[in-house]
């Protein structure tokens, strides 16, 4: 029962991750086709940053449940 519910929160916590890579993939395509035709180093950061944030945090979750 504890390992089942653990393991839907995973999912949810991966639905999320993704709702979110989604919802900043379209903000920094609208900023760099809007704003400017040639994305500056602050939109690039920016991306890079969300984008790591996002892909790292599932990994460190299922790393917290395996240890367990």
């Amino acid at each position: 029962m504890y390992r089942s519910t653990y393991r839907t929160l995973g999912m949810i916590h991966i639905h999320n991750s993704l709702k979110i890579y989604i919802y900043y993939l379209i903000i920094f395509h609208w900023l760099t086709s809007h704003l400017s035709q040639t994305p500056n180093l602050a939109h690039l950061f920016a991306s890079f940053f969300l984008v790591s944030h996002v892909e790292s945090a599932p990994v460190q979750f299922f790393g917290a449940s395996t240890n367990r």
